[in-house]
C-alpha cells in the first residue's frame, strides 16, 4: 500500500492511521509554506518507507553527478548546490552529497527556477552541472569538452510514476533527509 498526500502531509507519516498502514508514504516539500522547516521536522520523524518528491525531483541530478564522478574519478574537495531561495531539493541535494563525498555543501542563491546549478571543486578543477533555464543543462569535467544534456523539469505524474516503481525504503532519502550516511545512521539507531 501507498499513501500520497498531496498538500497537509502530517509532520509523522507513519504515526498517521493511513500512513501507519502503507508500505510507502510519499510527501511533497513544495505543497508547505515553510519547506525546510517541515523537512526537519521530516528528518525527525523519519520511517523507513517514508519519501518525498522533493528528492525524487532530484533523480535525474544525482543520476548526472554520479556518472560525472565515475568517468572522473577525482577527490572532490568543496560542494555548492545553486538553487531559488529555501528550495528543499536543493536542501536534500547538498545534504546528500555531504554525506556522500565527505565535504561541507555550500548553498548559494540564485535566481531559479528550481536548482540551478551544482559545483564540485577537485584538484583537477571544477565539476559542474549547470541549467539556468529550460530543459537543458551543461555538464563541464576538467580537461573534457562541456556537453549539453537533457535536464527538464518533471510533471508531477512522472515523479509518482517513479515512486511508485519503489516500494522498498530509500535509504539514500534517509541519507540526504538526515544529512549523514547511512552507516552513520545504523550506529545511531
Amino acid at each position: 500500500m501507498v499513501v500520497w498526500w498531496p498538500a497537509d502531509a502530517p509532520d509523522n507519516p507513519s504515526a498517521d492511521p493511513l500512513g501507519g498502514l502503507a508500505q510507502r508514504r510519499i510527501t511533497d516539500l513544495y505543497a508547505v509554506e515553510r519547506p525546510l522547516e517541515v523537512l526537519e521536522t521530516r528528518a525527525r520523524f523519519y520511517t523507513p518507507g517514508d519519501t518525498d518528491l522533493a528528492w525524487t525531483r532530484l533523480t535525474p541530478w544525482r543520476s548526472i553527478l554520479a556518472a560525472a564522478l565515475d568517468q572522473a574519478p577525482v577527490k572532490v574537495t568543496s560542494a555548492a548546490v545553486e538553487a531559488e531561495a529555501e528550495n528543499p531539493s536543493a536542501e536534500l541535494l547538498a545534504r546528500w552529497l555531504e554525506a556522500r563525498l565527505k565535504v561541507k555543501a555550500d548553498r548559494v542563491v540564485s535566481p531559479g527556477p528550481l536548482v540551478t546549478a551544482v559545483r564540485l571543486g577537485t584538484d583537477n578543477g571544477e565539476i559542474s552541472l549547470d541549467r539556468p533555464e529550460g530543459p537543458l543543462a551543461t555538464l563541464t569535467l576538467p580537461g573534457q569538452p562541456s556537453r549539453t544534456l537533457a535536464l527538464k523539469v518533471r510533471p508531477l505524474s512522472e515523479l509518482i510514476a517513479e515512486e511508485l516503481r519503489r516500494l522498498d525504503a530509500d535509504d539514500m532519502y534517509a541519507v540526504a533527509l538526515r544529512g549523514r550516511d547511512l552507516r552513520t545512521l545504523e550506529e545511531t539507531a
